[in-house]
């Protein structure tokens, strides 16, 4: 009968290794980080930006339109027909949805101009 060969494990030990002799380095942070002095919510500094001018003097008062091209044999969307001729809608006639839901139809190209003086 042949002999089965002998393991010897040897215990783990929490020395570490003689081949680990050089000391592990400590992680180093790429960016040292700066202090930021507090800043007080009345100053000048910590209020948002302000918003840009609404129109200047020269388009005051323009309004903006969405252009809508469809398929050359028609689809609709938000209620409305739309063909290969553009069809011009001022923005404020569209509800936020109507509006979300023509621009985010692949089948239709849409595109937001201001107003000539017919769409006025």
């Amino acid at each position: 009968m042949a002999k089965k060969p002998t393991t010897i494990r040897k215990p783990i030990s929490a020395e570490a290794p003689a081949s680990a002799a050089t000391p592990a380095k400590p992680p180093t942070d790429p960016a040292p980080a700066v202090a930021t002095p507090p800043v007080d919510p009345a100053s000048p500094q910590a209020a948002p930006p302000a918003p840009p001018p609404a129109a200047s003097s020269k388009a005051e008062g323009a309004r903006k339109v969405l252009v809508v091209t469809g398929p050359r044999n028609g689809f609709r969307r938000a209620g409305r027909p739309f063909g290969a001729e553009p069809v011009r809608i001022p923005l404020d006639e569209l509800g936020e949805d109507e509006l979300a839901s023509i621009i985010a139809e692949p089948a239709l190209v849409s595109s937001i101009e201001e107003a000539d003086g017919d769409d006025a």
